[in-house]
C-alpha cells in the first residue's frame, strides 16, 4: 500500500544510512513462553524470558503496525508460535511476523487493524530472575492500558543502540511533528512503562483507492494465439476495460497501463503504477501450454517458481531482469535490510489480494492449480505495490479459447477480478 514501510522508506534509502553489524558472540537469553490474549478493545502480548532483556519499540502507520526489537535473544519455536495465536476476531492485531533484525536482535512486527495506544513493560517475576515483557495495545476509545504485572523500580535510562532504520521510519511517520515528538514513541527497555501519546483525533483519510490494471502484451507483442486465432492481447484488453467499469462504479480510481493496442515495456508498466501512486497492481493475461488439455484459471504473485512449467511460463512473459522500486545505496547492508522489510510486507499483501481474486474467479470458472502460485514475473517485481498476475484461462485449449472469445465469459472474469479487488480494499486501511 502507499505506506511508510514502502514508498517513504524507498526515498530514505538514498540518503546513505549506516548500519553496524557486529560479528562478536553474545550470551542469548532464553524465551520461555509467549502468549497472545485479547478482549474488548485490547490485545496483549506476554513474552517470558529467562532474564532481563533490552527492547525498543515504535509505531508505524498506513498501514498501522507495531515494531518491537528485543536484544540478546534468538528466535525459537515458542516465540514463532505467536503468529499462530492471532485470532480472526482479535480487536487490534491482524497478524504477527517474527524474524532477525540483526545478529543479536529479534524483530517482532504486529500488523494492526487500526490506530492503537501502546504500553510496554519488562517486569521481574517472583523468582527475581525470570522477566515478563508485556506489550499491551488498546483501542483509542478504550481506557488507558495498564500492565497486569507492576514494573520493577525504574533504573537510570541507558543509551539506546543505534537503529537507523527504526529511527528513520519513526521520524518520517509524522511529517510535521517536532524532533522531540518524533522520538517520543520509541522507548528504551530500562525506562518505566508509559502509555504512548493518544492517537490523533483527525479522521482516517477517505481518499479513493487507486488501482492499476495491466492488460498484458499489445502492439507487436500479440501474446499467445489460440488454435482458432484468438489473440491474448485482444482478450485481456477487453477484460481489463470491463473490470475498470465495474471498479469505477464502486467509487475506485482505476487506470490501465494501455487503453488500446500498443506495445509497452514491462518496466514501463510498473513505472506507470508507481507514477499513479497505485495501491495495487493487477496484470491480466491468458495462459497457454503445449498440451491442449490444460485448462483453468491461475493467479500468481512474485517469487521463486515451484515448478519447471511455471518457470518457463515466467520466462515467456519476461523481457527484462531488473528489480524496480529500490534506489541504489552505496551501503549494501542497508539495501539488504530495506529490501527485506519491503518485500515481506508487500508479499503478504500480494498473497491476500491473490487469494481473494482467486476465490472469486473460482466461483465463475474452474481453477487450474487452486492456489496462489509464485513465479518470477518481471512485471510483478515491485517492492512497494502489492501485485498479482491473473491467467484467465488457456487460450491453447480449444474449449477455453472459445470461452475467451465470448463477451459473457469476459464479463464473468471481469466480475471475479473486481469483486476480489474490492474485498481486499474493504479489508485494508489506506493512508
Amino acid at each position: 500500500m502507499a505506506d511508510i514501510g514502502r514508498r517513504r522508506l524507498l526515498m530514505w534509502s538514498a540518503g546513505g544510512l549506516l548500519l553496524s553489524f557486529s560479528g562478536s558472540l553474545f550470551a542469548a537469553t532464553d524465551i520461555l513462553s509467549a502468549k497472545l490474549s485479547s478482549g474488548k478493545g485490547r490485545s496483549r502480548l506476554a513474552i517470558e524470558t529467562a532474564g532481563r532483556v533490552r527492547y525498543r519499540y515504535f509505531m508505524l502507520d498506513t498501514p498501522n503496525r507495531l515494531v518491537v526489537d528485543i536484544e540478546d535473544v534468538v528466535p525459537n519455536k515458542v516465540l514463532s508460535a505467536l503468529a499462530g495465536q492471532v485470532r480472526a476476531n482479535d480487536p487490534l492485531i491482524a497478524g504477527i511476523r517474527i524474524g532477525k533484525k540483526d545478529e543479536r536482535t529479534v524483530r517482532l512486527v504486529a500488523d494492526l487493524r487500526g490506530k492503537a495506544q501502546v504500553a510496554v513493560s519488562n517486569s521481574p517475576l517472583a523468582d527475581g530472575q525470570k522477566h515478563l515483557l508485556q506489550v499491551e495495545l488498546t483501542a483509542p476509545n478504550a481506557a488507558a492500558p495498564a500492565p497486569a504485572v507492576a514494573p520493577a523500580a525504574a533504573a537510570a535510562p541507558a543509551a539506546a543502540a543505534d537503529d537507523p532504520i527504526g529511527d528513520l521510519a519513526q521520524k518520517h511517520s509524522r511529517k510535521a511533528a517536532p524532533a522531540a515528538q518524533d522520538k517520543a514513541k520509541e522507548r528504551d527497555s530500562v525506562a518505566p512503562a508509559a502509555p504512548a501519546e493518544p492517537a490523533p483525533t483527525k479522521p482516517v483519510s477517505k481518499r479513493r483507492p487507486i488501482i492499476m490494471l495491466d492488460p498484458g502484451h499489445g502492439g507487436k507483442d500479440t501474446g499467445a494465439i489460440g488454435p482458432n486465432g484468438v489473440r491474448e492481447k485482444d482478450v485481456v484488453l477487453a477484460v481489463a476495460k470491463e473490470t475498470q467499469k465495474l471498479l469505477e462504479a464502486q467509487g475506485y480510481r482505476v487506470f490501465l497501463t494501455r487503453n488500446d493496442d500498443q506495445f509497452i515495456q514491462l518496466r514501463d508498466r510498473r513505472q506507470k503504477a508507481r507514477q499513479a501512486k497505485a495501491d495495487l497492481f493487477v496484470s491480466i493475461h491468458t495462459n497457454s501450454a503445449l498440451s491442449k488439455a490444460a485448462s483453468g484459471i491461475d493467479v500468481f504473485m512474485w517469487g521463486q517458481a515451484n515448478s519447471e512449467a511455471v518457470r518457463k511460463l515466467a520466462e515467456k512473459e519476461n523481457d527484462a531482469d531488473l528489480v524496480d522500486g529500490l534506489p541504489q545505496n552505496r551501503n549494501k547492508e542497508v539495501n539488504v535490510v530495506l529490501t527485506d522489510m519491503l518485500q515481506s510486507q508487500t508479499a503478504n499483501d500480494s498473497r491476500r489480494l491473490g487469494n481473494l481474486v482467486l476465490g472469486q474467479l473460482g466461483r465463475r470458472h474452474r481453477l487450474h492449480q487452486g492456489r496462489v502460485e509464485q513465479a518470477n514475473f518481471v512485471v510483478l517485481r515491485s517492492l512497494d505495490i502489492p501485485s498479482i498476475l491473473v491467467e484467465l484461462a488457456f487460450v491453447s485449449n480449444p474449449t477455453e479459447e472459445k470461452l475467451l472469445s465470448e463477451t459473457a465469459f469476459r464479463r464473468k472474469m471481469a466480475a471475479g477480478i473486481s469483486e476480489g479487488v474490492s474485498m481486499y480494499l474493504k479489508k485494508t486501511k489506506l493512508g
